[in-house]
């Protein structure tokens, strides 16, 4: 660290409080006001010690690269989301090496979220990126601060574990996922209703691609709803009901 930086820094607590309250800031801001608030939460790591000090351990010996590849996954539309690792330290170092990236504008953010959040919509897209990106970041460094990291990531290793034989099963869902994706796509609709339409099928997409199971139900119920308030996507009522039928079988959603 930069000898000079040191003297701007603090020991308080309240500057890690001050780095959540930053984190929030970012998660209820608009896409055109992100930017900036990226700059202002790295500051608040910056010039606090606690924070600065979690990060630099988070840090170490970690591999952008190679995490960044194993974030990434396929969508129903054939494009790619990505998902926050299981690991609270990794989430942590991820995040922190993107919100990096967007600041000095190596990766800008925009392309960020064309390529794994598309939508029409820059505030689609935004939205989607803090609920999968942004909000674990928030929680996964929590969790180190306040020392519950390694007991959590030692369960989701074990979870993990013990969902890989029905993760085989949640990804013969993709099939009928493009199924529906292509039926909405090509349906005579426009406007506010393609957009909501399109934004929930892609999250339903990324809740697949991220086995995780409370996840899907809450993106399935949200793409259902939006579907049900479309006059022109009645015709999908069998699909759906048949999707969710597999969803059930799977135990991926309760039985209604």
């Amino acid at each position: 660290m930069n000898r000079d930086m040191k003297k701007y820094m603090t020991d308080s607590a309240e500057s890690f409080e001050e780095f959540l309250i930053a984190c929030d800031d970012l998660i209820n801001s608009k896409y055109i006001l992100a930017e900036g608030k990226i700059s202002a939460l790295l500051q608040k790591i910056a010039i606090s010690k606690p924070t600065y000090a979690l990060f630099e351990t988070a840090l170490k010996g970690f591999d952008f690269n190679y995490e960044f590849k194993q974030a990434k996954r396929r969508t129903a539309n054939g494009g790619e989301t990505v998902v926050m690792p299981l690991s609270a330290r990794k989430t942590a170092a991820l995040v922190f090496c993107l919100l990096l990236d967007f600041d000095t504008r190596r990766y800008p953010l925009r392309n960020f979220l064309h390529a794994f959040f598309y939508s029409d919509n820059p505030n689609w897209e935004y939205s989607a990126f803090v609920k999968d990106v942004l909000v674990p970041f928030r929680e996964a460094v929590q969790a180190i601060y306040e020392g519950r990291a390694d007991e959590d990531d030692e369960e989701d290793t074990q979870e993990a574990e013990s969902d890989d034989a029905d993760n085989d099963d949640i990804e013969t869902l993709f099939t009928d996922l493009s199924m529906l994706s292509d039926k909405v796509l090509s349906a005579p609709i426009e406007g506010e209703d393609y957009d909501e339409a399109v934004f929930t099928l892609n999250g339903l997409s990324r809740a697949l691609s991220s086995a995780d199971r409370e996840g899907i139900r809450i993106a399935y119920i949200a793409f259902r709803n939006t579907v049900s308030q479309i006059e022109e996507l009645d015709f999908l009522a069998d699909d759906i009901a048949a999707f969710s039928d597999k969803l059930v079988r799977l135990g991926a959603i309760p039985v209604a």
